[in-house]
């Protein structure tokens, strides 16, 4: 992936973070768990690309066994926050950090759109 697709990510990571009270994190990264970008985690990103990634393709098999397409997120939610990973792509996924106090509304709102531009970036 070129360096300037990277870059244009994290700015749009970093704008997504903005517009979604609560988000404390997101990273970009690819299907075999490498990370492509990062804005303000507060974790290491190369070793959440690779569970993003792993927890993502687990979630494909699951979906395939119960006869669910079109696979939308796998989120794990508990006392203080949430993590949810996304596809952006058959290659690509987004990781999604917030706490308790995310706005859920500017989530719904904004999430598709910011996963939208994240694919129109991967297709340049």
């Amino acid at each position: 992936m070129a360096p300037q697709t990277a870059s244009h990510a994290a700015i749009e990571l970093a704008s997504f973070r903005e517009r979604v009270i609560g988000i404390d994190g997101a990273m970009l990264a690819t299907a075999d768990g490498l990370c492509v970008a990062s804005v303000a985690l507060s974790v290491q990103p190369e070793s959440m690309a690779a569970l993003g990634a792993a927890s993502l393709g687990v979630a494909w098999r699951i979906a395939a066994e119960g006869g669910i397409e079109g696979l939308q997120e796998v989120r794990v939610h508990g006392n203080t926050g949430f993590i949810s990973v996304h596809p952006v792509g058959p290659n690509t996924l987004m990781v999604v950090i917030g706490d308790n106090g995310t706005d859920r509304f500017a989530l719904q709102r904004e999430l598709p759109q910011t996963l939208a531009r994240l694919a129109s970036l991967l297709e340049r």
